[in-house]
């Protein structure tokens, strides 16, 4: 009779199946080997960190979209706000919430989109180049060659992802600022070894030529000096399991003592086991503020606002079918309160079930150009603020169509006419004109069509050369209007 080892038979069609379903998600984060900082933060932690006062920490997180040289492979501005979401639900028993520092920055540099290594010393003058003071940097960009989903640069103290895990599902983002406040893989050591079922597990394992001590499952052996250094993590040594969210690899510790890991910790492997909840042990939570409190540059900040948006949006302009000029389309809104940023929706279907364009801009307009002509195009907007922002309430969405011609009816030397400084950002607006036709009046408009100001000018000999008081306005854009004997001309300009 032939023994058969069904534990061994259960094994290899469990790791069949995890080869078959799924690519694993590795992270390419190596830096602190000596565990300086985690274990000042875990010393910390031990008498001053080990609860909280009830009041949220507001961290700034600035996002930094890169695209190829030629702008383009960037990630849409929404699946940034879907991962932020999410990673500030794993956050919010630490009662710790990330908040827009900054409208996202757009990046053009295909030296960082396509990494051929991670973290090159080239790379990282990059990010020390274009990384923001007082906020943690986020740069996303596109695969890694290296096959990493994302990675903690030390050396720049920023974050990269790729983009393809920035979404509302995977909770690699988490991981990564997990690794920002210090925090070691709960595998650590196994980054550049695979566990072999098939032989016995080594006591010592090696990143490149550094040896480190391979963790036990009791407790009361080596966990604090072992993986990780945290004793409320279980021992494991899996980087590379897709088989749900009960590992049953059949690994074992070098006694023989079979492993049983936290599937659910985010500092762990098991992101694509579809586990119901992931979460951070509660040392781990210890360390993170302690290493926050530490971080000087983000302590004590808040974001501007920290009331939520409850108010919608309401459109102005262009009114609803009205006729634009295809290349120079100026959307308006009434400004809401609290609100720090708008997202604009731009569709050709009323559904918007494609998009056309995603704007985000932090006053209560946007100029597009490079519309099609002779089309209609549907648009809404949404208000949110730094941190408000998981849940958008669009607008009533309005339509215009794109002509050759404007709906202002500016005239082809609309130039005869200059209106400076564009954007005007002081009280006094100057006005020239060479115009061969004496100026009778002038008129501000605002974008609804209502006249804001008006008079005619004091100086009637030409070339015209003078200043109106515009202290009364409100941010936003207007257009200016003036007529002579034979026509008029208009031309817009905005207010800050």
């Amino acid at each position: 009779m032939i023994a058969v080892d069904y534990r061994k038979i259960l094994i290899f069609f469990v790791l069949m199946f995890s080869i078959l379903s799924t690519q694993a998600q590795v992270c390419g984060t190596l830096s602190d080997l000596n565990g300086t900082r985690l274990k000042r933060n875990l010393k910390e932690s031990l008498s001053q960190f080990n609860h909280k006062d009830g009041l949220i920490d507001y961290v700034p997180i600035q996002f930094i979209i890169v695209n190829r040289n030629d702008g383009t492979g960037g990630i849409p501005e929404e699946r940034i706000f879907e991962s932020l979401c999410l990673t500030n639900r794993l956050f919010a028993s630490l009662e710790i919430q990330f908040y827009i520092n900054d409208v996202f920055i757009e990046l053009n540099s295909t030296s960082i989109f396509s990494q051929s290594t991670n973290n090159s010393g080239f790379v990282q003058a990059l990010y020390d180049q274009n990384k923001v003071t007082n906020a943690i940097n986020v740069f996303v960009g596109g695969e890694l060659a290296s096959g990493n989903s994302a990675y903690y640069s030390g050396g720049s103290d920023v974050i990269y992802m790729d983009k393809m895990y920035i979404n509302n599902k995977d909770v690699i983002l988490a991981h990564e600022l997990g690794h920002f406040f210090s925090l070691r893989h709960t595998f650590w050591g196994w980054e550049q070894t695979d566990y072999d079922i098939n032989n016995a597990t080594p006591t010592a394992v090696f990143i490149g030529n550094t040896s480190h001590e391979v963790e036990y499952v009791d407790r009361n052996l080596n966990c604090a000096e072992a993986a990780d250094l945290i004793c409320d993590t279980p021992a494991d040594y899996i980087r590379d399991w897709g088989g749900g969210c009960n590992y049953l690899g059949g690994a074992v510790d070098p006694i023989g003592v079979l492993l049983d890991p936290d599937e659910r910790n985010l500092m762990a492997y098991y992101s694509f086991a579809s586990c119901d909840q992931y979460y951070f042990s509660e040392t781990q939570k210890s360390v993170i503020l302690s290493d926050l409190n530490s971080r000087v540059a983000l302590r004590d900040l808040e974001p501007n606002v920290l009331n939520p948006v409850l108010e919608t949006v309401k459109l102005t302009s262009p009114l609803q079918g009205s006729s634009v000029f295809y290349d120079d389309v100026n959307l308006t809104w009434n400004p809401v309160e609290n609100a720090e940023f708008y997202y604009i929706e731009l569709s050709r279907l009323p559904s918007f079930g494609v998009i056309h364009e995603v704007l985000i801009s932090d006053v209560n307009y946007v100029n597009i150009s490079g519309l099609l002509m002779d089309r209609t195009y549907h648009w809404r907007v949404a208000p949110f603020n730094a941190i408000d922002f998981c849940s958008f309430e669009p607008s009533d969405q309005w339509s215009f169509i794109t002509s050759e011609t404007t709906s202002y009816n500016v005239l082809a030397n609309q130039g005869k006419v200059y209106v400076y400084p564009n954007p005007c950002n002081g009280d006094k607006l100057s006005v020239k004109s060479n115009a061969k036709d004496e100026i009778i009046s002038w008129q501000i408009l605002d974008v609804t069509g209502k006249v804001c100001l008006s008079s005619s000018f004091s100086q009637s000999a030409l070339p015209l050369s003078q200043s109106i008081n515009v202290s009364g306005l409100e941010t936003g854009l207007y257009i200016f209007s003036t007529r002579t004997k034979e026509f008029s001309i208009q031309q817009k300009f905005i207010i800050q």
